[in-house]
């Protein structure tokens, strides 16, 4: 007797697992989620030609108009150039003959094809002080200006830039004088919060 009512009990407990665990008698079943993606601001800039030819001159005032593309997927971009003087034979460290200096007492301009400086500004960015060397060149450096694109969503566009220079010397050593010029195009932080 005491092994059927032990029996009986081992089988009423299995059964009582059975009715407590979860019976589904659908032969299918589903279940949805969601999911997301943020993409982040990206930004890419290039010269569309790696060498400008600005003429022959013998002295005075002249400029340098050289061509970016920028391709951003926001709208506002800000810009600052780095500039050097323009060096006899390209060689920055040759002190004998004195550098064609960048004339920073006159702004550089900053045109967008589709874009304009923000806050009525006159797309002009003031030279500001010593830049980082760059490719062994010292150079200077503008403020940084923020424009709006007026393309939707995006800034995609040629940037041209003229930065001047002052030949002020008439005997300088006649040759070929070069230096470097870097546009830095960056997100404005507002649009790079997440």
């Amino acid at each position: 007797m005491k092994k059927t009512l032990a029996f009986v009990a081992l089988v009423g407990l299995a059964a009582f697992r059975v009715a407590s665990t979860a019976v589904y008698a659908d032969t299918t079943s589903t279940a949805t989620t969601q999911v997301h993606v943020t993409i982040n601001p990206n930004i890419a800039v290039s010269a569309t030609q790696q060498v400008w030819d600005l003429g022959t001159y013998q002295n005075g005032s002249f400029f340098a108009t050289t061509q970016w593309r920028v391709d951003a997927n926001v709208e506002a971009v800000q810009f600052c150039l780095q500039a050097s003087d323009l060096y006899k034979g390209g060689d920055p460290s040759n002190a004998d003959v004195p550098p064609i200096p960048l004339d920073s007492n006159t702004p550089a301009t900053i045109t967008g094809e589709h874009a304009n400086e923000i806050n009525g500004g006159d797309n002009r960015a003031l030279w500001i002080g010593q830049g980082s060397s760059v490719g062994g060149f010292p150079t200077k450096r503008t403020e940084s200006v923020t424009y709006e694109s007026s393309q939707s969503g995006h800034f995609s566009q040629v940037v041209t830039t003229t930065i001047y220079y002052n030949q002020d010397d008439p005997e300088k050593p006649q040759g070929q004088y070069s230096g470097i010029i870097k546009l830095l195009a960056l997100i404005p932080p507002t649009n790079n919060q997440q």
